[in-house]
């Protein structure tokens, strides 16, 4: 099957196949689009783009930081800064490196709003319909990074579900939050 095209539209897919930047996040590493191998008989290959490495509630902190920055409530935040590794070889990534205006710095672990189950809602009826998730084994390892980065503020932050409001709460080397 042979593709007759008119000028137009070969010059459209020549453009298309030509290197562009995609959109880029602040602390996010560019990405670019590759072209194609030439027209063959063979099957040509599909780039992909790379996976987003932040998840939806990070996107939106991501968001919510950039809109800090620019307000110049904050100097500056990166997005997954650095790793290390704590006890027993347990690794540990802060979501969110935040740099204050004083110049501390603040490590920012973002967690979801879960709605809480019947029972949770039965035993306390009057209080809030949702609540902040944090699995034992995150407590566990932001406890640790808090004992060994005691340089460092940690925050847990939470979008409220019905306000959109970014909510924190300190953590502290203790494991209290």
């Amino acid at each position: 099957m042979s593709a007759n095209w008119t000028e137009e539209e070969l010059a459209a897919h020549e453009l298309k196949k030509t290197c562009q930047p995609r959109t880029v996040l602040p602390g996010s590493a560019p990405s670019i689009v590759r072209p194609r191998a030439p027209a063959s008989n063979y099957a040509m290959s599909v780039t992909r783009e790379p996976k987003d490495p932040l998840n939806k509630t990070e996107r939106a902190y991501a968001e919510f930081a950039e809109s800090l920055r620019l307000a110049k409530l904050i100097r500056a935040w990166e997005a997954h800064p650095w790793s290390t590794k704590l006890r027993d070889g347990v690794k540990y990534t802060p979501d969110f490196m935040i740099e204050e205006n004083d110049r501390t710095m603040t490590m920012v672990d973002t967690k979801a709003e879960w709605v809480k189950s019947k029972a949770e809602m039965r035993a306390n009826p009057n209080g809030k319909k949702t609540k902040v998730h944090v699995e034992a084994d995150a407590r566990v390892r932001l406890m640790w990074a808090a004992q060994k980065f005691p340089q460092f503020h940690w925050v847990i932050a939470w979008q409220d579900r019905k306000t959109g409001e970014w909510m924190r709460r300190e953590f502290e080397p203790d494991g209290a939050l």
